[in-house]
């Protein structure tokens, strides 16, 4: 079992629909996981999927009821 696998097992087991960094305003579900180069993986947090009430883009939150997407916010 490689890490992916083993972070995505842990992700599901934990009720967590994938990671984010909110210092760098992104995140991404179970199935993409560190798909991205450019970040330090270390800087992400389990999280949960919601879907932006503005434009319903699909985020992801370290909570459950986040509600707006970064770009909604400015």
């Amino acid at each position: 079992m490689n890490v992916r696998e083993i972070l995505k097992k842990h992700l599901k087991e934990n009720n967590y629909d994938g990671l984010c960094n909110p210092d760098a305003q992104c995140g991404c579900g179970v199935d993409d996981i560190a798909l991205c180069d450019w970040l330090n993986p270390d800087d992400c947090e389990s999280a949960y999927k919601n879907v932006c009430k503005e434009c319903g883009n699909e985020i992801f939150a370290l909570t459950k009821d986040r509600c707006t997407c970064f770009e909604c916010m400015d």
